[in-house]
């Protein structure tokens, strides 16, 4: 039997290991969220060619997946994109590059490098090509603003931070990377400056806002669009914003044959 002294040597000893461990997870959370504060000055240093290498050895999709697209369809979907990037001198420090996938998913979503993939499923739920520029025009904003890196970054301090406090909880690598981009989900503050740039970049673009706001309204409580809201959280707020910028200038970007033409860019199967 144990005398009531070692009991309590025990007890102490055991206290203080506690508060030992409690100390450094204390500490380890500050500096995660003092990091995190910084996340959008530390994102913008690293180099686009540093992203271009990682997107190069991390590929999201196999080359059957995208769309084989013809030179009219790719020149159609470059003439929406023109319209909206690149505008003023910065736009042309950082890269775009879009590629429309294969899938229903009516989704698009922007990755490292200036990637931004475009689902089929969204082309063929957008009903003008002035609902597509601002899609893409959102997706731009991520781009440009480096939400991506910041996300990842955050991803493997907080996957790093979980290895060292509760190892058998931790799980990732690069597969846990790729779906971590995959299913990367903006902060609200994030979609809003997203958002607002979208906004302004098609009213420099002269591309009309209501495409913009049929969109995202159409989307919100529609089953097809739960995977776009999934990952863009949205309220009354972004719709209200849209409504600020209505009646803005506007020329049509393409004409009704044209838009039909782009919807067509995945009808051809993809090559063996």
């Amino acid at each position: 039997m144990k005398n009531h002294e070692d009991q309590t040597g025990e007890f102490s000893s055991q206290e203080a290991s506690a508060s030992r461990g409690l100390i450094w997870l204390v500490v380890a959370c500050a500096l995660v969220f003092g990091v995190y504060e910084s996340l959008p000055r530390v994102a913008r240093k690293i180099p686009w060619s540093l992203e271009r290498k990682a997107f190069e050895h991390l590929p999201l999709f196999s080359a059957r997946q995208e769309c084989s697209a013809s030179a009219e369809s790719t020149a159609l979907l470059q003439k929406v994109i023109a319209r909206i990037h690149p505008l003023e001198a910065s736009d042309r420090e950082y890269p775009i590059h879009v590629t429309v996938i294969q899938g229903k998913e009516v989704n698009a979503f922007t990755f490292l490098a200036g990637q931004v993939f475009v689902y089929d499923g969204l082309l063929q739920q957008a009903e003008s090509p002035e609902e597509l520029a601002g899609v893409l025009a959102h997706e731009f904003e991520h781009v440009r603003r480096r939400h991506v890196t910041e996300g990842l970054i955050q991803r493997v301090l907080l996957t790093s931070l979980s290895q060292v406090m509760l190892p058998s909880s931790a799980s990732g690598g690069i597969p846990g990377l790729l779906d971590a981009a995959v299913r990367l989900k903006f902060s609200r503050g994030q979609e809003e400056q997203a958002d607002r740039g979208a906004l302004e970049r098609l009213k420099k673009g002269q591309v009309n806002v209501a495409g913009f706001r049929r969109f995202f309204s159409r989307k919100t409580g529609s089953p097809e669009f739960l995977s776009l809201l999934s990952d863009h959280p949205s309220d009354d707020s972004r719709l209200k914003l849209a409504d600020s910028c209505l009646g803005s200038p506007s020329t049509p970007i393409l004409s009704e044959a044209e838009w039909e033409s782009l919807k067509g860019i995945c009808a051809t199967p993809p090559a063996e």
